[in-house]
């Protein structure tokens, strides 16, 4: 999607900002530009949209060289945010959002359709802030109008220049959850440059760490926290944060990947025989594309007549978890609940395995009873279920005839 080909930035004085950087940022990622201050790390970012222009190398999105394009259309493809947000003030909050739209001629019902489509993302009545001004609202506010402008115009790249560090911490955890939900929902290629190393762990799907111009390293933050590169990454991360996770595992590593499942509209009779010879007391209910309903367990088999289906006594699961998250952020959770399995979903609902005590008693002794010290939990990563999600995220699906 976006490709970095020994990119070098030399201003007129000589400094050497960028030195030699190549990487590639595939669609869709979010990738996390860190470093110390002077590092060359917004520069980088800036050389996308030619803000900043680029010495030697090259530079391509979707295979086509920037320098080949007209850098203000270049622009008007990307979207841009950045620390002040960069609102008109004299502008309501729907000419801010559609400023790029309004360039790129879009009809009028278009672009009130777009703002109010973002603006309920945001959690922001469309009737209630459209005509607003920039100062009549507050920071977090305006930084979220920040964001959902430049998305407004369908850019697959968004560049974001440190845009949350003045904010104060809860409304920065508040727009960092935003980002990272926006970013599953649209899919969109996001550059993000932070100093933070918290906030490049929390959002990144990859982060290149930049020092002195030069690309030190470029990984997942899982394979970054596991193998620093060196010296100058250890010190960076924390020996803190290093001690902390080098014993942490995520729920991929110990789930079960195969649980045992019925379609909907199983019967009960059924449903207790491959309870039976699968040797369970609990099973868990989907459809053709394995998206999850309801699980049923024993008790419930056992009180209600044989007759019924799953979906007639099928409960929701208390919650559920993603692949991606800590052993040391759910097990708290499963054992305040007293709680025997957890679901393990994808986004689009779909089961992605199970989580057990079980597969969990190693990795509880070593918490909770190790010399190390146990952590506070996190709730990163453990989600709410709402069923009301499934139908819209599977109306397309079930009109396909499965294969």
């Amino acid at each position: 999607m976006i490709e970095f080909k020994n990119v070098s930035k030399t201003y007129p004085d000589g400094t050497r900002a960028v030195d030699n950087l190549s990487m590639m940022i595939d669609k869709g990622e979010l990738v996390v530009f860190i470093g110390t201050s002077g590092s060359g790390k917004t520069t980088s970012m800036r050389m996308i949209n030619r803000m900043v222009e680029l010495t030697d190398g090259e530079i391509l999105i979707n295979g086509q060289s920037i320098q080949d394009m007209n850098a203000v259309d270049l622009r008007r493809k990307i979207g841009y945010v950045i620390q002040s947000t960069g609102l008109m003030p004299h502008m309501t909050i729907y000419e801010n959002i559609v400023m790029v739209p309004k360039l790129l001629k879009w009809d009028e019902q278009r672009m009130q359709d777009t703002a109010r489509r973002l603006l309920n993302l945001v959690d922001m009545d469309p009737d209630t802030y459209m005509n607003r001004y920039p100062s009549e609202l507050s920071g977090g506010q305006q930084q979220r109008i920040g964001v959902i402008r430049a998305l407004a115009a369908d850019q697959e790249v968004i560049l974001m220049d440190e845009p949350f560090s003045a904010l104060d911490p809860i409304t920065r955890e508040t727009l960092q959850d935003l980002v990272k939900e926006l970013q599953r929902e649209l899919g969109r290629t996001v550059v993000f440059v932070t100093h933070d190393m918290t906030e490049a762990l929390d959002l990144a799907d990859k982060i290149a760490i930049i020092s002195e111009g030069k690309l030190v390293q470029f990984d997942t933050p899982k394979n970054i926290m596991q193998n620093p590169a060196n010296d100058f990454v250890r010190s960076f991360i924390g020996e803190d944060r290093l001690n902390r996770s080098e014993n942490e595992q995520i729920v991929e590593d110990v789930m079960i990947t195969k649980p045992v499942t019925v379609q909907r509209g199983t019967s009960l009779r059924n449903a207790v025989k491959v309870m039976r010879d699968a040797r369970v007391d609990s099973l868990f209910v989907v459809d053709d594309f394995n998206v999850l309903y309801g699980l049923v367990d024993f008790n419930a088999v056992n009180r209600n007549p044989i007759d019924k289906t799953v979906d007639d006594i099928m409960r929701l699961p208390n919650f559920y978890v993603r692949k991606d998250t800590l052993l040391r952020d759910v097990t708290p959770r499963m054992l305040k609940h007293g709680l025997h399995t957890v679901v393990v979903l994808d986004d689009e609902y779909k089961l992605d395995g199970i989580l057990t005590r079980t597969s969990l008693v190693d990795v509880l002794y070593s918490s909770l009873w190790g010399d190390d010290e146990v952590l506070a939990p996190s709730e990163d990563g453990i989600e709410s279920f709402d069923v009301s999600q499934i139908d819209h995220l599977t109306q397309d699906a079930k009109s396909v005839e499965p294969v």
